[in-house]
């Protein structure tokens, strides 16, 4: 199999039908915002992703087939620059439904607002174990994964994490549906040697078979867009954008 036909069997078709379902269940203003978050997001990711991905293929962290790819910018293949695009409007697809399902939650309890900042803390002493990871061989793509994610990560939290905790349902399952499946392809896409993870630079560890890097990497990718989505779409923090937005414009030059 090569990375193009990956796409054919198992991004593309069912981004698609996310999609088509969003079109005929979602309110055209619903479904209007939330491409245009899938496509903020798609873009930023590129941008984000790119020179690390470089360095990973170039540290030899991971790569792929030669005979597997159609061709590459820089050292990524250009079906790789496309899993960053096709994942955005993958997990969006996906939380449109969710959204469909079950309406936002504008208030938060006293709880949901102590639990918002202990998950602030908790995370960010798990993204600077990331950080201490990168001093180790055999931790270092760990380390990488989660010390790239941290300034995106600390940005949504800092900014919207009061928001993001009266949101559980969307943000629970709209971080582990796409996270499980994507996993899956991965390790489906490993065992047919489209690419390859260092014995090197990795613990070792596995869960059903995939390297427990590769897990991170999804459910953090996925995460960080989740949670960049509600923050996009929520109506409140829509809102304050607005008065943001009005503030800056009507002030004096």
């Amino acid at each position: 199999m090569t990375y193009a036909e990956f796409h054919l069997y198992f991004t593309i078709p069912q981004s698609i039908l996310l999609w088509v379902l969003c079109y005929y269940l979602l309110d055209r203003k619903t479904l209007n915002q939330l491409f245009w978050g899938a496509t903020t997001l798609a873009t930023l990711a590129v941008i984000w992703t790119t020179p690390w991905d470089n360095y990973l293929i170039y540290k030899k962290i991971w790569w792929y087939g030669a005979d597997r790819v159609l061709g590459t910018i820089g050292y990524v293949p250009f079906e790789e620059y496309f899993f960053f695009i096709i994942q955005c409007y993958f997990s969006s697809g996906f939380l449109g439904l969710l959204i469909k399902l079950s309406p936002w939650k504008l208030e938060a309890s006293k709880n949901e607002v102590r639990f918002s900042n202990l998950l602030l803390g908790s995370c960010i002493g798990v993204f600077a174990f990331g950080v201490l990871c990168l001093f180790y061989t055999e931790l270092f793509y760990l380390g990488l994964i989660l010390a790239w994610a941290l300034p995106i990560f600390l940005i949504q939290q800092f900014f919207g994490r009061n928001f993001l905790i009266r949101q559980k349902f969307h943000f629970i399952l709209g971080i582990l549906v796409p996270s499980i499946y994507l996993c899956i392809c991965d390790k489906i896409a490993i065992d047919q040697e489209i690419w390859a993870i260092s014995e090197v630079y990795t613990t070792q560890i596995k869960i059903a078979g995939l390297p427990i890097e590769e897990a991170t990497f999804f459910f953090v990718t996925n995460w960080m867009l989740i949670q960049g989505l509600i923050l996009f779409l929520h109506p409140q923090s829509q809102e304050i954008a607005k008065k943001v937005f009005k503030i800056n414009k009507t002030e004096p030059n």
